[in-house]
């Protein structure tokens, strides 16, 4: 069953007045730009989520405060905004999965520091790719130099040019691209135009099946 959703009690603060006597402390007044941004900010998650007012209501009531969609629509779009109560922004934290802290941050703030983040993460990623790209060439010139240095070990090259274009492409791509692999390890070009002969050789033989 669900939890019944608490408001939080308010202090009424009393002072005195001239003649005697004493009335309550008006509150301070609403902020409206705050309200707002946290009304935009309820937008954006939900939005970003894919929910419906109808399913957010439902998630927050499951979440153990009940609210119906119209008072969801007149957070988000009522002038003035309405006003969300402790429970309430707790259970659109727990739903949204966003700390309470962090969604009461505008939305403008939000996207900045995601667009920080992916900017980081592009930065790191293109970084990560120089460093692999040199690691690659380097290992590339050490086989080259290898192959030049033992020609025993150009023996089995052909085998071991297919062991590796078998585990990293498919059956249709395996030939072609260990003739190039061989080609450019060697400069001999042998193997390539030995492959090219058989591809063409295949495809005539198609054309001629479907004639």
């Amino acid at each position: 069953m669900a939890r019944a959703c608490h408001v939080q009690p308010i202090t009424i603060l009393w002072y005195p007045l001239r003649k005697g006597g004493t009335m309550p402390r008006p509150n301070p007044g609403r902020s409206l730009r705050t309200e707002r941004d946290l009304a935009r900010r309820i937008s954006h998650e939900r939005d970003r989520l894919g929910m419906s007012y109808a399913g957010l209501a439902e998630r927050m009531t499951r979440a153990g405060c009940p609210i119906n969609q119209s008072a969801l629509y007149k957070i988000e779009k009522g002038e003035p905004p309405r006003g969300i109560s402790v429970s309430e922004l707790v259970a659109l934290s727990d739903v949204f999965g966003v700390p309470v802290q962090e969604l009461l941050l505008p939305v403008d703030l939000v996207l900045t520091a995601r667009t920080r983040e992916l900017l980081s993460k592009w930065d790191e990623a293109t970084i990560d790719a120089r460093e692999a790209s040199s690691r690659a060439e380097e290992a590339w010139t050490q086989l080259r130099a290898h192959l030049a240095e033992h020609p025993a070990a150009t023996e089995r090259l052909e085998e071991v040019a297919g062991s590796w274009a078998e585990w990293h492409f498919p059956e249709a791509q395996r030939g072609h691209k260990a003739a190039l692999l061989l080609m450019n390890l060697t400069d001999d070009r042998t193997k390539m135009k030995q492959y090219m002969r058989e591809a063409e050789a295949q495809f005539t033989a198609m054309e001629s099946d479907r004639g």
